[in-house]
């Protein structure tokens, strides 16, 4: 998440290491640090080590298991003045469909990914693109000093010369153990004569009502539909 730093984070100095290894037929293995020492910002400064391996698995002609795992450390570092150990957690296992004809590919995956928190502080990331990660809404572009758990189920299919999306989210806290809610999120894309692309999606976020996430749950615990349409242009 190290590639974007925004104009807030101008004063951030860091170091990054990221090692890949494809050389197996089914997995590829990455390992991971970050170092982050923000001068404006000390509560985000943090090193984060981590590893993830994927993959995918022929099944047969037109059928491949997909599968991924990622966990990472992180603690304080540099100027900050807060103890910092919490840790990340993902698991990924899917199916994809490669019929042809009119339907190109289908993907199908389940994944739970793990953000811990203590309640105080929790698992960062300050420089990713939040966006495509816990719903397109934008409820968890900063982890909640709970932490957060995400199970969500996604479907990708590319078919009749249009892209279609849908994921769904099911996001509680890790500390705690509360619901902050469930997300919808729909997108279409479809290109014609190679250079112009219309697009849409939306994102539909269904708070949970129980007492904790109205307490201490913020924005987090109002429900929000955003929808977005788009056309590009490309030569």
């Amino acid at each position: 998440y190290a590639k974007q730093v925004g104009i807030a984070f101008q004063f951030c100095v860091f170091e990054t290491i990221n090692v890949k290894y494809d050389g197996f037929k089914y997995a590829k293995l990455e390992g991971y640090t970050y170092l982050l020492d923000f001068e404006n910002a000390a509560a985000l400064s943090t090193a984060t080590y981590g590893a993830r391996i994927n993959g995918a698995y022929p099944m047969s002609d037109t059928m491949k298991l997909l599968y991924a795992g990622e966990y990472a450390s992180q603690d304080d570092y540099g100027n900050n003045p807060v103890n910092v150990s919490e840790d990340y957690y993902l698991g990924e296992v899917g199916i994809k469909f490669t019929p042809g004809n009119a339907i190109k590919a289908l993907i199908l995956k389940v994944d739970y990914e793990v953000m811990t928190g203590n309640g105080t502080k929790s698992f960062l990331t300050p420089l990713a693109t939040g966006h495509a990660f816990q719903g397109w809404n934008d409820r968890f572009l900063v982890t909640p000093p709970d932490g957060l758990e995400d199970t969500y189920v996604t479907a990708v299919m590319v078919a009749f010369g249009a892209k279609f999306i849908a994921s769904y989210h099911m996001i509680e806290s890790d500390n705690l153990s509360y619901d902050y809610g469930n997300e919808l999120d729909l997108l279409v894309t479809k290109t014609f004569n190679k250079h112009y692309t219309f697009g849409a999606k939306v994102g539909f976020y269904d708070a949970d009502r129980n007492v904790t996430n109205i307490a201490r749950g913020g924005n987090r615990a109002a429900d929000v539909t955003k929808t977005w349409i788009w056309a590009q242009i490309k030569f």
